[in-house]
Parts: C-alpha cells; sequence; structure tokens
C-alpha cells in the first residue's frame, strides 16, 4: 500500500512537471512536444508491464521498436539538412562568362552578381544597376553578342523588369547561341577548380548538373536560357573527357 502511495505521488508530481513544462511552450511546439511525451509514455507503461512480468517480452520489444522509430525518425529530420550540405560541398556556384559580362548566381542567396566586362557602365557591377540602365545594356548587346544579351534578360526578370518583353523560350530557341569554351562550361557547371587541371570524372559532372538543374530548370522556379546553358556545359565537358 505504501509502495502505491508513493508511485501515485511519483506520478502526480510528473503529471504537474508536464503540465507547466507544456504551458511554457511556444503554441507552435506544442504539438510535436506532446507526441515526444505520448510515446515516451507508451515505452515506459509497456516496459514497465514487462519488467513486472505482468507483459510478454514481446510487448517490450514493440516499446523499444517504437522508441527506436520515434527517436530514428526524429534524428533523420535534424541530419538531412547537414547531409544535403556535405553533398553540395566541392562544387561552386555557377559562372556565366562572356567577353562582355561576368555573371555567377549565388545558390544559397538565390541571387545573381556580376558586371560589365565591356560596353556601357564598364566595371559596373550588374546588381548595381537598375533596370533602365540594363535595359541599356540588353540592347546594346542585342545585335552584337546573344549570350551576353541573354544574360541581361534573365537579370531582368529576376529583378522584375522588362515584364513586358519576357517571353517563354524553349531550349530551341536557344541554338544559334553560341556555345562555351570548355573552360566557360566547367565554370557553368560549378567546377572551376578543373579550370587549367585535371579533367573530373564522369560522376562528378552529372553531380554538378544534376545539382544546377534541380535550382534554375524553369520547373524549379529557374530559367529556360540558363537551363539550357547548363545542359550545353555538361555536353561539352563529358565530349572533352571521352576524348
Amino acid at each position: 500500500m505504501f509502495i502505491r502511495l508513493i508511485i501515485a505521488l511519483a506520478l502526480l508530481m510528473v503529471l504537474f512537471y508536464l503540465m507547466a513544462r507544456y504551458r511554457r511552450l511556444p503554441e507552435n511546439k506544442r504539438r510535436q512536444w506532446m507526441i515526444k511525451v505520448a510515446v515516451g509514455a507508451f515505452v515506459a507503461v509497456m516496459l514497465l508491464g514487462v519488467v513486472s512480468g505482468k507483459m510478454h517480452w514481446l510487448g517490450g520489444l514493440l516499446a523499444a521498436v517504437v522508441g527506436f522509430a520515434k527517436f530514428g525518425f526524429s534524428f533523420m529530420v535534424r541530419v538531412l539538412p547537414f547531409l544535403r550540405i556535405l553533398g553540395n560541398q566541392g562544387f561552386g556556384n555557377p559562372v556565366f562568362s562572356t567577353e562582355f559580362l561576368k555573371v555567377q548566381i549565388n545558390l544559397g542567396q538565390n541571387s545573381i552578381t556580376g558586371a560589365v566586362i565591356k560596353g556601357p557602365y564598364k566595371d559596373s557591377a550588374l546588381e548595381s544597376l537598375n533596370d533602365q540602365q540594363l535595359a541599356e545594356l540588353e540592347e546594346h548587346y542585342k545585335n552584337l553578342d546573344n549570350r551576353s544579351y541573354y544574360l541581361i534578360r534573365v537579370i531582368r526578370q529576376r529583378m522584375g523588369g522588362g515584364r513586358g518583353q519576357q517571353q517563354n523560350h524553349s531550349q530551341q530557341d536557344y541554338r544559334s547561341v553560341s556555345d562555351p569554351s570548355y573552360d566557360e562550361a566547367l565554370q557553368i557547371l560549378g567546377l572551376e577548380e578543373y579550370v587549367g587541371k585535371a579533367q573530373p570524372e564522369k560522376d562528378r559532372v552529372v553531380k554538378a548538373h544534376r545539382r544546377l538543374m534541380q535550382k534554375l530548370h524553369p520547373d524549379h522556379g529557374g530559367n529556360d536560357y540558363l537551363a539550357s546553358r547548363v545542359n550545353v556545359a555538361k555536353e561539352i565537358v563529358l565530349k572533352k573527357i571521352k576524348t
């Protein structure tokens, strides 16, 4: 009788503690916390039943599996973002270079930076130019260099400018665009460390291409032109590796 009273008091204290803890939690975390408490209570009751001989050992095994599954799920939720970061290590941001422009897509920040090499606003940072100035560059490069022309269009679209001029191009529309060199293709794929050095392995090129298409493909909020350039860059690098 005395032991049961102690157990009842202990359970009552635990209940008061849990209620106080629940009230201190933000509303957006209460549901998740309650699930953890429920799973923990279930496992504890099952194990107590096994220890006291009132439940078959299979029940204890089931409780252990449930507890491990809950822990494993929480662990994977926390670890997956870290694994994703590790998977992207070794790949740089794609760089699109022409005789007139140098443009870098910052995948982590979802932004574009670059510089004008030749033409109006020479040596200016592209991100510092307003839409009117970018429109001047677009018109300047229109009949001068199609790669620079399309890059400026991409930047204007990302900044919200030139909306009336936007068109949905298929990749076939860009066949007239001159191909990048092998070194430029490496930079587009984020493999700049291989420029002037040993060739990358095929698997690394494929992974770099897949990573970029997940960000730059139109179906993922990207852009037709950038996606087409990434595809061309992959073909150029793989062709070079085979020869």
